[in-house]
């Protein structure tokens, strides 16, 4: 059994300035960590503990100078989970925090993904290579997971 994992892309779109007038400007840099906060938070306050999830982001960019605003920022990220309903339901509440994340700084954004399907062991396949395995002297020893409790939001 291995979780699906899902790869994700968010660019968030403002309106570039110079740090003295930051009113004039649509801060990028800012909607993409609030953004990694909004998920995370959601995650950890919004998801049933007894649904496997893990959510992680492997690479955050915004800006190119110091002294500027920035106009863009792209965060990437991955998360694993059970069952078509966990993937769709993470992904779901990561678009609407995005969405709410850029109107509140007067921004836009962009997401793509690539949606991961979990594998699960037929049961009757593993007890037949299971007994193939005992007749075969070889020694089993079997961990049992708990059902998958999966809801959506």
């Amino acid at each position: 059994m291995m979780a699906a994992s899902s790869h994700f892309t968010y660019e968030f779109r403002g309106l570039a300035g110079h740090h003295a007038a930051p009113h004039l400007a649509a801060d990028a840099l800012m909607m993409t960590a609030q953004f990694v906060i909004e998920a995370k938070t959601a995650i950890a306050t919004q998801w049933n503990p007894l649904v496997p999830a893990v959510l992680s982001f492997g690479m955050m960019h915004a800006g190119e100078v110091q002294n500027a605003i920035a106009d863009k920022g792209v965060v990437k990220g991955t998360y694993r989970t059970f069952g078509k309903d966990a993937v769709l339901c993470i992904k779901r509440m990561l678009e609407q925090r995005a969405e709410s994340v850029a109107k509140s700084f007067s921004g836009t954004y962009d997401s793509r993904y690539r949606l991961g399907t979990a594998l699960l062991n037929d049961a009757g396949a593993v007890r037949v290579a299971a007994k193939a395995a005992t007749e075969s002297g070889a020694e089993m020893q079997w961990l049992e997971t708990p059902p998958l409790c999966i809801y959506l939001l």
